[in-house]
């Protein structure tokens, strides 16, 4: 706690510093207008409006489309609006047409990518990054009609199906394990993994605005477990209006869907937000409750019935355009039940997460508190227990990141400290902790009107581990119709406290795990190549080579009957292509075609195990009046099954294969008035199920309604 009253002292001070100055100026304007789509003559809402000048200056336009803007402005000044189908506007305003502003904006034909805040840690657009950039929309996450964010993810490009003994779904990135994908939330890393895998239960997705989905090594700018790429999931920004949304949420197995105890004990969710201002007080609320019963799946993992509790409260406070605070608490329950004639399985999850964030001029800092606990208890109903476990991780982070722009270039830098607490019956010396310290920095230069290079590196000081330096180079150059994209970086993943400490019974599959506490950390170099072009504004295609070698690569063992362990591999290969084609065949009409080769090799050019070669996707997204209709469908290639020789190290075919499979799902989406949406869908439409490796859910149904206002 002395490490958190620390760094409260040092928000504080600086907030007291900029408030004399605040205290000083007087002068403030208004800004007023509307925005209008100039061929419909209707109002747009959710407009983003940002002061070119001055990026952290800005807004969203409301439900009615109209917005206003209370600064300190010196006019005159440039606005540029942005929204998902239209084309960006560039807008300047003065003292004669500021109380009254009117602004047309222009549908565009394919729907472009919206700014982006990851890659550089600054605000940069899509087209000025080198790396190559997947975002996923709101309206995408609304019209896909998934349940969790898993299946999103398994929609979109880089991701496949990972073969998996868990009851929660894995995920290849580019052919490499998701262990080297590292997940943000609002810019922050997820604390509270189980079996090496992290569950985004507790993440809302009626509340996330946009994902980035960044390709490539970004370890230098993230650094553990971002060898493969990042993906950083954002919340809705806190709006300058009421707003209330909610939802209810219907769905279940075809198997039980028609059976008349499955509707009593329904599997489905139900959420909400209030969002409003007081002052220049900002916040919102929301929350979730889920319920999940005679599903399938569950039976495998001694689970009768999943209940999950969010809540959600955000709020920020504008002192001015140079000084913002905002807090974020996030808590998370999951009650897991299962009961038998003789046994009874309890499993209960806590995840609460407060963040803490001031910016102030060029600076931009951050406290963030994670606190994640499960506790495990099997018993027989005579109440003698035959399996006690409870594991706490905790986390205390403090970050301070400075950006500062001139004429043609940025440079981007900051500090971290970290420190990590795990507790489990399970490890050998019952508590860990691990302290990291890292500084890191990015620097863009403008060499020419349409190329530019950047430069990165980050220094990281791990307590039980050696020191580590992960430097990345990169070029974007721009044409009319086309971005050449080019990125180098290496990256690195510390063992997990699973991997180095925990030893564990999986009883379902009868095989004991066994931690390694001489394990060394993952090593990576990669290197990405892109291109992407546009034709017309009706046809757009993505392709990209990625290039990945890996050091001391962690794999699973067999190490004798029934027992498992992990050990370092001298090195590993990973190649992959994607092309990713987006085709406006009608006015109403995107087809995206999505088609992805990946291999891993080691030393001697064996294909490591469970790996997905060949996918290929196909969407179609389709209006009609007031219905919307979305179809999707994945096809995966035929491969084989392997296992590791413990005397040399090597993988030999099993002599298994997993068939090759088509995934795909259909959702309507009806819009029955302004301010409600009624949604219908059939996933897993071809009843796909693999109870060893997944998907364990056969094909499901859901009806969804959806109010705002």
């Amino acid at each position: 706690m002395l490490y958190l009253f620390k760094l409260l002292i040092l928000l504080l001070i600086s907030s007291n510093v900029d408030a004399k100055i605040i205290f000083q100026s007087k002068d403030r304007e208004i800004i007023f207008g509307k925005v209008i789509n100039n061929k419909s003559n209707q109002a747009i809402s959710n407009v983003n409006i940002v002061n070119k000048q001055n990026l952290t200056m800005g807004t969203i336009s409301d439900k009615n489309g109209s917005f206003s803007i209370e600064e300190e402005i010196n006019f005159p000044v440039t606005l540029e609006f942005s929204h998902i189908g239209f084309k960006n506007k560039l807008v300047t305003v003065d003292s004669t047409n500021a109380s009254n502003l009117k602004v047309y904006m222009t549908q565009s034909a394919i729907e472009m990518p919206q700014l982006n805040v990851t890659a550089t840690r600054s605000l940069k657009k899509y087209d000025e990054l080198p790396s190559q950039i997947k975002i996923i929309t709101e309206k995408e996450i609304i019209d896909s009609g998934v349940s969790n964010l898993n299946d999103l993810f398994f929609m979109k490009s880089g991701f496949n199906f990972e073969p998996s003994m868990g009851p929660s779904p894995s995920i290849q990135f580019f052919g490499m394990d998701s262990k080297s994908l590292l997940i943000l939330y609002d810019g922050q890393p997820i604390i509270g993994k189980f079996n090496n895998r992290l569950s985004l239960d507790q993440i809302l997705l009626h509340q996330i605005e946009k994902i980035e989905i960044i390709k490539g090594s970004s370890s230098s700018l993230h650094g553990s477990e971002a060898m493969a790429g990042v993906v950083n999931i954002i919340s809705k920004k806190l709006t300058n209006y009421k707003k209330i949304d909610f939802g209810v949420k219907y769905q279940n197995s075809q198997s039980k869907f028609i059976q008349s105890q499955s509707l009593a004990k329904p599997n489905g969710s139900i959420y909400g937000s209030y969002n409003d201002k007081i002052g220049k007080i900002a916040f919102s609320v929301s929350t979730q409750f889920e319920n999940i019963n005679d599903f399938d799946p569950l039976e495998l993992f001694e689970i009768d019935n999943i209940s999950k509790r969010n809540f959600i409260f955000q709020m920020n406070w504008k002192r001015s355009k140079k000084n913002i605070f905002s807090l974020k608490l996030n808590n998370h329950q999951q009650n897991e039940r299962g009961l038998s004639k003789i046994i009874s399985v309890n499993t209960d999850i806590i995840r609460n997460a407060l963040v803490l964030n001031h910016k102030i001029k060029k600076l931009d800092q951050s406290i963030v508190i994670n606190d994640y606990s499960r506790k495990y208890l099997k018993e027989r109903i005579s109440d003698v227990v035959l399996q006690k476990n409870i594991a706490k991780e905790k986390s205390l982070e403090y970050e301070i990141i400075y950006n500062s722009k001139f004429a043609n270039s940025e440079l981007t830098s900051g500090y971290e400290i970290r420190l990590l607490d795990y507790t489990s019956g399970r490890i050998k010396n019952k508590q860990q902790d691990i302290t990291n310290q890292s500084f890191f920095g990015q620097y863009n230069r403008t060499i020419k009107d349409s190329l530019s290079a950047f430069f990165g590196f980050r220094y990281d000081d791990y307590s039980e581990y050696e020191k580590v330096f992960n430097p990345s180079v990169g070029l974007v150059k721009n044409y009319e119709k086309m971005v050449l994209r080019f990125n180098w970086g290496k990256g690195f993943r510390s063992p997990s406290f699973l991997e180095r400490f925990i030893d564990w019974n999986h009883a379902q599959y009868n095989y004991t795990v066994r931690g390694n506490e001489n394990l060394k950390p993952e090593y990576s170099e990669g290197y990405t190549l892109g291109m992407d072009f546009t034709l017309n504004n009706k046809y757009e295609v993505s392709v990209s080579g990625h290039h990945t070698k890996y050091k001391n690569l962690i794999e699973s063992i067999n190490v004798g009957p029934g027992l498992l362990s992990y050990i370092n591999l001298e090195n590993a290969i990973n190649y992959s292509f994607e092309l990713n084609q987006t085709l406006k065949a009608a006015e109403n009409t995107n087809i995206d075609f999505i088609f992805l080769a990946s291999k891993r090799l080691n030393d001697n050019s064996t294909i490591l195990p469970n790996s997905n070669p060949v996918s290929f996707t196909i969407s179609i997204n389709h209006n009609f009046k007031d219905l919307r209709f979305i179809f999707f469908s994945k096809w995966f290639a035929k491969f084989k099954l392997y296992e590791i020789n413990i005397e040399n190290e090597q993988y030999l075919f099993t002599g298994n294969y997993m068939d090759s499979r088509t995934v795909s799902s259909l959702v309507l989406q009806k819009k029955i008035n302004d301010i409600t949406n009624l949604k219908f869908g059939l996933s897993n439409i071809e009843n796909q199920i693999n109870e060893r490796f997944g998907p364990y859910d056969g094909r499901r149904l859901f009806i969804e309604l959806q109010s705002f206002f």
